[in-house]
């Protein structure tokens, strides 16, 4: 990683294929298909659809059964960019408020055992 890095430059953007992130994730920039891959597929889905529903993603809920790496990673994403919503929202009313963090129990993760 250090010898890709060293020859394309400190801004490469490297992949993991079916693996677990590593530890040189604080000094590489990289993208796990399995948790960033898709959240980001699903989160693009579903910000194309809000056109058609008319509700903005912050004002939906959202359950995933399984508590995984994919799940978890798109749970995060969502929680995310309903923050960025909000945030958003608040400045174009030109509102002084502080927008609250995260989704507030809008995504929820279900495993075999229960809630996560």
């Amino acid at each position: 990683m250090n010898l890709t890095k060293a020859k394309y430059g400190g801004e490469v953007l490297l992949q993991f294929e079916d693996r677990r992130p590593s530890t040189c994730c604080a000094s590489h920039c990289t993208f796990n298909d399995n948790i960033q891959g898709t959240a980001s597929v699903v989160l693009g889905g579903l910000l194309a659809a809000v056109p058609l529903s008319s509700t903005p993603i912050s004002e939906q809920k959202f359950v995933f059964l399984g508590a995984g790496t994919a799940g978890t990673g798109t749970a995060v994403l969502i929680d995310q960019a309903i923050s960025r919503e909000r945030t958003s929202n608040l400045k174009s009313e030109g509102s002084n408020e502080v927008p609250r963090r995260g989704a507030n129990g809008a995504t929820n993760l279900v495993y075999a055992g229960g809630c996560a």
